[in-house]
């Protein structure tokens, strides 16, 4: 399985290569493009050939699909706002779940030349090698990134009141880049208000694979190389009115 993962997100890369982006509007605040329909269209239709018995949850074409007892994820280009931009920092992410529990994930980011492969009770690789999160000193000491789906009052005050307690925070666009940096020991933590399964399945094994502790609920999913850090974070948005 995650051999299959790994090559269709990167021949899914090769079919949008040298063609010219065409964007449209989404939503408020939010991109589509060719790009994203062209990749998303042809890993569907290689997990269909391969696996037709399994239901895909994707982030264009199969949003509204119920989650069923084993299922794919689809996120085409996890941060099209960068990847409309200019910006290298977007990916594809996979991940096949079973019984409510992601078995295997990727992580791709062709402009980055990075590969993050995980799978359940086998470990998280980073191009290859085995990845670990970044050993834990203390909260002053701690870099965690934000992501929100929306830009909010509270989320601005969640990050002001955690500020404080660490050192510094990142919001690099892309959930699939900040769990991948979790789990590649490049940060502390990280938090996330996105509940779609395409956007948190894939990363959140790799950061578990890696040595992560996590906290989910209905609100976010916290992955953080110690407690301290999520307890931080809860604490802060505990005292949000």
């Amino acid at each position: 399985m995650i051999n299959f993962l790994s090559d269709i997100v990167k021949e899914a890369y090769l079919q949008i290569k040298d063609i010219k982006k065409e964007i449209s509007i989404k939503g408020e605040k939010d991109y589509v493009t060719n790009c994203d329909l062209i990749i998303e269209k042809y890993i569907i239709n290689k997990m269909k050939e391969k696996f037709p018995d399994i239901t895909i949850i994707s982030e264009e074409f199969n949003y509204d699909k119920e989650k069923s007892e084993k299922y794919f994820t689809i996120d085409p280009i996890d941060g099209t706002i960068n990847f409309v931009s200019g910006l290298d920092i977007w990916g594809t992410q996979v991940a096949y779940v079973e019984y409510g529990k992601a078995v295997a994930s990727v992580l791709y980011f062709p402009k980055l030349n990075l590969l993050i492969k995980s799978e359940n009770g086998k470990g998280t690789f980073v191009n290859d090698k085995k990845a670990h999160v970044k050993e834990y000193r203390d909260l002053l000491n701690s870099i965690v990134a934000f992501d929100f789906s929306k830009p909010s009052k509270n989320g601005y005050i969640l990050i002001e009141k955690t500020i404080n307690k660490i050192m510094r925070v990142r919001e690099f666009g892309a959930a699939s880049f900040a769990f991948g940096m979790m789990a590649s020991g490049k940060i502390d933590g990280y938090y996330i208000e996105q509940h779609t399964p395409w956007d948190i399945e894939p990363g959140l094994l790799a950061c578990i694979e890696s040595g992560a502790k996590f906290y989910r609920d209905d609100v976010c999913t916290i992955v953080a190389n110690s407690d301290d850090i999520i307890n931080c974070i809860l604490d802060s948005l505990n005292t949000i009115e």
